[in-house]
């Protein structure tokens, strides 16, 4: 810093010996001297402006920030699910299809191309009649319509006493004889949500007996609402207590 400044005095001098257009020019350069040199002093000292380079930086991303790290990673900080989870996922009963024993119903053995962050589940993503949202039940409205909806949509699995019930306490919710549960908008919500995914893939209706249509559209569908199968007690999270004894035991 101190040379530069010694630098530019001599350079001033010298512009001094060109005429007078020098000697003006050699008077600005003079003037600006004391700016320069305090300029040239913070840099040395690592003071001023380098300092608050360095703070902006670091408001900008600290140093263990990640993408997804905000309120909007949850599903990040739920990824690697168990094994045994996983594993559990894949054996789980299909609910809803006709003539299901109170055994596992093995899933194929093959991988399907993923695995669900919030469900553990593998599937293939790309057969799941469009990507996974982030989709909540918070503000959800049941019509009779999306009723209707939703019954097409589990008929094609054939008749099933747990469907049934669920289906007749949506009729009632409707009607404003009961108030809906968390199970009730969870079934609601997923079986609408699951049939657009079926629709999407080409079949609006029929398909009943495809395992793999059934486990990519009904994953995704989860992973759309981070739900999974089971809730830490093992009960489930689709079906309301009033069909649980109707539905297929889940494996240990």
């Amino acid at each position: 810093g101190a040379a530069y400044g010694i630098r530019s005095i001599n350079f001033a001098k010298k512009l001094e010996d060109i005429g007078p257009f020098g000697r003006q020019a050699a008077k600005l350069v003079q003037g600006l001297q004391p700016q320069i040199e305090q300029t040239l002093k913070l840099i040395s000292e690592g003071g001023g402006g380098k300092k608050k380079l360095k703070d902006c930086r670091g408001d900008i991303r600290s140093p263990n920030q990640t993408v997804g790290s905000g309120n909007g990673g949850s599903l990040k900080n739920k990824m690697g699910e168990p094994d045994e989870a996983a594993r559990r996922a894949r054996t789980d009963p299909v609910h809803g299809r006709p003539n299901v024993p109170e055994t596992k119903v093995d899933a194929p053995d093959r991988p399907l191309g993923a695995r669900g962050p919030a469900t553990g589940r593998e599937f293939d993503p790309t057969q799941a009649g469009g990507p996974v949202r982030q989709l909540s039940t918070g503000k959800i409205k049941l019509t009779d319509r999306g009723i209707d909806a939703v019954e097409r949509h589990v008929s094609r699995f054939g008749e099933d006493k747990a469907n049934q019930i669920m289906i007749d306490r949506l009729r009632r919710i409707a009607k404003g004889e009961i108030q809906p549960t968390q199970y009730d908008l969870n079934y609601y919500s997923h079986e609408l949500r699951e049939s657009v995914r079926y629709r999407r893939q080409g079949f609006p209706k029929g398909a009943g007996d495809d395992y793999d249509l059934w486990n990519n559209a009904h994953t995704a569908t989860l992973e759309d609402y981070c739900l999974k199968e089971l809730d830490e007690n093992r009960n489930r999270n689709l079906f309301h207590p009033d069909a649980w004894p109707f539905l297929p035991r889940m494996t240990k």
